[in-house]
């Protein structure tokens, strides 16, 4: 028989060997172990999250409506395999038996103003406000602000933001010249090489991929003006989320044959272009 002492603050993991369970003791306290048990590392420092900090849990156990840990029949604390938890400032805490830390302990990130997150959801949620995400949505969290992670969101990079309605005048607040080199990239290339051939290019050249909206491109500016246009989210059916659309999955037949039958005229006026091909992209979609 041993006696183990845990300082304050501090934790071990015991191994009952006849149910191979480990469970966790917290000090302050004097532990006296049994002839059936182990210990299975010497007292650890509990882990300790400042304010404006966060740390990210791998395999976190599970919680009741009160934040109290959840324990199968046999004893054994019950943990979401796969999944991970985001722990914010809190008292200190131990970890659980196949808990880790994913990432340290980390500063909330600062987003300052004119700038802003953009974010895509990797599975559906509800946030606080009641508003739902579904997986692979994208919005962007404009500065000021302290953001606040969460395991079901992705942080795909930070961009910079105009006010809304803009400093050069165009309406609803569009990235005049994103808008612009694009219509100039689409209608230079459409009138070279072909519209069948050049449109799926030309979306990719200018950021609309099958894998979604390329960070730091001419369409990911796009999306930052549309989004801070219809406050915070693209609008279904916009300009972003046609072209986005089409960057996905590619232009039907029909429509194929109508960006060939065009080709010839395509090139000249860069807007003009633009609006074209939004216009055939708007049709296809409205068959579907």
């Amino acid at each position: 028989m041993s006696i183990i002492q845990i300082p304050p603050h501090h934790y071990i993991h015991v191994l009952d060997q006849n149910t191979n369970i480990a469970h966790v003791e917290i000090g302050p306290l004097t532990y006296i172990l049994q002839d059936n048990e182990r210990v299975l590392f010497s007292p650890k420092q509990m882990i300790t999250v400042p304010p404006h900090h966060y740390c990210v849990i791998a395999n976190p156990v599970a919680r009741d409506d009160n934040g109290q840990v959840l324990f199968d029949q046999s004893g054994q604390a019950i943990r979401r395999h796969g999944d991970l938890g985001i722990r914010l400032s809190q008292d200190p805490f131990p970890l659980y038996p196949g808990e880790e830390i994913q990432e340290d302990v980390t500063p909330l990130q600062i987003v300052e103003p004119d700038m802003a997150l953009r974010l895509r959801a990797l599975q559906d949620f509800e946030e606080e406000g009641g508003e739902r995400r579904a997986a692979g949505d994208e919005w962007l969290f404009k500065g000021p602000g302290l953001y606040i992670p969460r395991n079901e969101v992705m942080v795909l990079e930070t961009i910079e933001v105009r006010n809304e309605g803009g400093d050069d005048g165009n309406e609803g607040g569009d990235n005049g010249t994103a808008l612009k080199v694009a219509g100039t990239v689409v209608g230079v290339v459409a009138g070279a090489v072909g519209a069948v051939a050049a449109a799926p290019l030309v979306l990719g050249a200018i950021g609309f991929t099958s894998a979604g909206i390329a960070g730091g491109s001419i369409a990911a500016g796009m999306m930052s003006s549309a989004a801070i246009a219809n406050g915070g989210g693209v609008a279904a059916g916009s300009l972003v989320a046609i072209l986005q659309s089409a960057g996905a999955v590619g232009l039907s037949g029909a429509a194929s044959a109508a960006v060939g039958s065009a080709g010839a005229a395509v090139g000249g006026a860069a807007g003009a272009t633009l609006g074209w091909m939004t216009g055939l992209f708007r049709k296809e979609n409205q068959k579907k």
